[in-house]
């Protein structure tokens, strides 16, 4: 292989108790973690910039998309479902395959929603909303 990761070990992890320490819990039954990063672009075009609009980069923004199965007494899950009925922020890190470089930030709950079909497993998507700067660091 060549440095090639397999996404079974990107984990995510939410703040539980601020310490100290800080407690980072692993939200149990996880099958996925999408990391959303975005740049606004702010239009600088004018009548006389020419034939190609003239573009600048604005605002960034991140968010995280999720899916777990659910997991009886998961801590993790437990803090986003108070979270979400409080309307708090949460904090979030999502670490790397041997947690070489770890993202976090405060994000808002968007969405909690709870799958429970008759013939499969029941889960639950999550939506994460920036309500911070995401930090980009080396792992411990």
């Amino acid at each position: 292989m060549a440095g090639e990761q397999s996404g079974k070990d990107f984990l995510l992890y939410v703040v539980t108790a601020l310490g100290p320490p800080v407690v980072w819990t692993l939200i149990g039954g996880q099958r996925g973690a999408n990391l959303k990063r975005t740049n606004d672009t702010v239009d600088a075009s004018h009548k006389t910039s020419g034939a190609w609009k003239l573009r600048f980069t604005g605002l960034k923004d991140w968010s995280i998309s999720g899916d777990a199965v659910i997991i009886e007494d998961d801590a993790g899950m437990a803090a986003l479902d108070a979270a979400f009925e409080n309307s708090t922020p949460v904090q979030v890190r999502l670490n790397t395959p041997g947690d070489a470089q770890l993202y976090s930030g405060v994000a808002t709950i968007s969405d909690l929603s709870l799958a429970t079909p008759h013939d499969g497993v029941a889960t639950v998507s999550l939506e994460l909303q920036a309500a911070s700067p995401l930090v980009v660091t080396a792992g411990p």
